[in-house]
């Protein structure tokens, strides 16, 4: 029987030794309820506000039924030392903030009356542990930020079942377990039923009394990203023909295997392209409860169209990695290892968290492979670029990052567009090499740093996301990629004004589309097509960026009433002029100049007359570009630019429906302002007023400023059911979002 503990719980930001004892008053203390920050952290800035060794106490009846059991407590994460107390008596120590606390507390228990149990956590950057050490680029934050359960057995009980998978591409597959038990009795026998996910048994094994067991298994499906296929192991432990304990582990069965030529899913190569990912958010650190964690899956699945998360750089949330297994999001694991080795007592610490991150990643079927610090290259993990030093055969580039990489949201377009070409480049050369076997971007969203790292204002602005999840220009590259959705993302705003010297140079469409088909004010421009000649540097990817570097196209031709060679020619001209300048012409620019005055009687005068009206718009109408991606001869998807009227205010939630379940429920809400035809403004930097009422509860500040035209919030429910409502206002908008709540 497992009974969730994520409610009533006392907070102090001040451990002391009077916490842990009978007479202390927890009504003194915080109510708070878990996942659970030790701070709430700012936007911007602060680095140390959760550094602190905190308490927390939760008092509870021990019912007489479990005087004869064996009740064992379990936290899945606490960040970052913790010392658990019983009943005043210490019970346990931990020193891995993301690796899972599991300790039998029943010796400790007062049953039929009131029992205390404490928790002193330490979260100083000073712990002589992972991944403190000389240098930690990211905050590490603080609290008990996941689910907190007790499980209930009988005097002897299921300990934990190891699974060892043979020969998965044959007919006949072989499924080897080794069970472990809290302790050995006398007389037993083991069941075990292979069941699928409607619950109906695939293979009945024998009863043994064996605590290893080993079958053939025929009628089962593979696990891959397209048929995530999931079964349930089950496993029973009967005295005297009675069951007395039972244990479930959810597995896929696949092949995944790296070799010199790349990655091997089930015997077929794949390339893997991914992001690597932080399991932090705005203001409460890592404390976030299921549905926000599952919603990262989605979110890298759906709209970033990867098939490889790293886990950068700990493990995280059961509730995410359960979410890669049922949607095919493969993982590559990662321990948290600091960036600089400690002493000897540090370094035993890291071998048990280690162990204790496989332990918990085993039966994953999404979890590929797992990077281990110290322990060889196989796979070969680069985690740079790929091109820098010399080649390697099947390794995966663990970090693609370069020197543009780091984005605001508000920085002008040219370095916007710099940083998502870069990411076209790396991921690229990633599928340039048949012998990589791919790349993860640095990184899926920007995070929280120390000071002295990222851009000085306690934020890494890596990610193709910002912390909020609102996609950045880099985030077209992935989401690109993809064929599941048609997409389209066009990489200017087609202003002059943005541009030096008026130059709208070339433009970027970034689409998964056979094509684009520009137009200019409703008239048709030009149809532009993938570049994959060998010279393109984005050439290799399954979709290249489509560049577009005419914008007049046959307009002119039809304005003017010149000839298609007459037209051509002069558009050369004029993209000179952008570059150079009337009167700094190169000599191969001058020459088509001069031979347009000599045999259309085009001179300087007229060409300065159109590079007014066809390079810079000035024709006494508002130019207005639309791009309509073509995909089997149909328009799939549009982009409009023209230039904005109105602001128009734009909240999203990942929800409506908040059901809380074993702790509070979360919704995700995006805010964007953007112009009448859907582009977000770049440089709008307006506050915004955020209020409820009724069932729910911010999380975060109820004034925040746009970053780059964007932002974001959450909002909890609050132990009720009902309906809530938030309130959304900038300026004279105000948005309302109902949220239905069930607790």
């Amino acid at each position: 029987m497992r009974i969730y503990w994520n409610d009533d719980w006392g907070f102090t930001t001040q451990f002391s030794d009077h916490l842990v004892t009978d007479e202390f008053d927890q009504g003194s203390l915080e109510r708070v309820r878990i996942p659970h920050a030790v701070a709430m952290t700012p936007y911007h800035y602060d680095s140390a506000v959760c550094e602190m060794v905190s308490g927390y106490r939760r008092e509870f009846i021990a019912p007489e039924e479990w005087r004869d059991k064996k009740v064992v407590l379990t936290m899945e994460g606490a960040a970052h030392e913790a010392v658990i107390f019983v009943n005043g008596q210490r019970v346990w120590k931990h020193k891995c903030g993301y690796t899972p606390i599991i300790c039998e507390i029943s010796p400790y228990l007062r049953h039929g009356e009131k029992n205390v149990l404490a928790v002193r956590l330490d979260s100083r950057e000073t712990l002589n542990q992972p991944p403190f050490g000389k240098a930690v680029e990211e905050m590490t934050y603080g609290g008990i930020y996941r689910d907190v359960y007790i499980d209930v057995h009988d005097r002897y009980y299921i300990k934990d079942v190891e699974l060892m998978q043979e020969h998965v591409l044959d007919t006949t597959k072989i499924l080897r377990s080794r069970i472990t038990l809290n302790e050995e009795p006398d007389d037993y026998l083991i069941r075990q039923s292979l069941l699928d996910s409607d619950g109906h048994a695939v293979v009945h094994y024998s009863e043994l009394q064996s605590l290893e067991i080993s079958s053939g298994i025929t009628d089962v499906e593979l696990w891959n990203p397209e048929e995530p296929r999931l079964y349930i192991l089950k496993t029973e432990l009967l005295m005297g023909g009675v069951q007395v304990d039972s244990h479930q582990i959810r597995i896929g069965f696949r092949e995944a295997v790296f070799r010199p030529d790349g990655f091997y899913l089930n015997g077929k190569k794949r390339k893997l392209r991914g992001l690597n990912r932080h399991q932090s958010y705005p203001y409460v650190g890592y404390a976030m409860p299921e549905r926000v964690q599952k919603r990262d899956v989605d979110i890298l699945l759906r709209e970033l169209g990867v098939n490889l998360v790293r886990i950068a750089h700990a493990p995280q949330s059961q509730d995410f990695l359960d979410a890669c297994d049922e949607k095919g999001l493969m993982v590559c694991a990662d321990i948290s290892a600091g960036w600089d080795s400690g002493d000897e007592v540090w370094k035993d610490i890291e071998d048990r968290n280690t162990e204790e991150m496989m332990r918990l990643y085993q039966h994953h079927p999404s979890v590929i492979f797992c990077g281990i610090p110290g322990q060889g290259e196989y796979p070969d993990i680069r985690l740079r670029n790929p091109g820098a030093g010399k080649k390697a055969s099947g390794c995966l580039f663990g970090a693609l990052q370069g020197k543009a990489a780091s984005v605001k949201m508000y920085d002008r377009e040219a370095i916007r567009l710099d940083a998502a070409l870069e990411s076209a480049g790396m991921m690229n050369a990633c599928y340039a090499e048949t012998n990589v076997a791919g790349g993860c971007g640095w990184s899926m969203t920007d995070y929280a740093v120390h000071r002295e790292f990222g851009c000085g204002d306690g934020i890494c602005y890596r990610g193709v996301l910002d912390l909020f999840r609102n996609p950045k220009l880099s985030a077209a590259v992935y989401a690109s990629q993809s064929d599941e959705c048609p997409y389209l993302t066009i990489g200017s705003t087609v202003e002059l004004g943005e541009q030096p010297a008026c130059n709208i140079g070339t433009v970027y469409a970034f689409t998964n589309a056979d094509s684009v088909k520009v137009y200019r004010n409703d008239a048709f421009v030009t149809e532009c097509f993938p570049n994959r000649d060998a010279g393109n540097p984005y050439a290799a990817l399954p979709h290249p960026p489509i560049q577009i570097d005419d914008l007049i196209g046959e307009w002119m031709e039809t304005q003017e009433k010149y000839s298609h060679r007459t037209c051509e020619r002069i558009k050369k001209v004029l993209r000179g002029i952008s570059e150079y300048g009337m009167d700094d012409l190169p000599l191969r620019y001058k020459m088509v100049r001069i031979r347009l005055a000599l045999t259309g009687f085009i001179g300087r005068r007229k060409i300065t007359e159109l590079y007014d009206r066809y390079a810079l718009h000035r024709n006494g109408m508002v130019t207005v570009f639309r791009f309509d991606a073509i995909r089997d001869g149909a328009v799939v998807a549009t982009v409009t630019r023209a230039p904005g009227k109105r602001r128009e205010l734009h909240v999203e939630t990942d929800t409506e429906l908040l059901v809380e379940n074993h702790s509070y429920d979360v919704a995700s809400i995006r805010i964007t302002m953007c112009d009448e035809n859907g582009n977000r403004l770049s440089y709008d930097q307006e506050p915004v007023t955020l209020r409820t009422e009724g069932a729910i509860a911010l999380i975060g500040p109820d004034v925040i400023s746009l970053q780059g035209g964007c932002l974001g919030t959450y909002v909890k429910t609050v132990g009720e059911s009902g309906e809530g409502k938030l309130y959304v206002t900038s300026g004279t908008e105000e948005k309302v979002l109902t949220f239905n709540c069930l607790a």
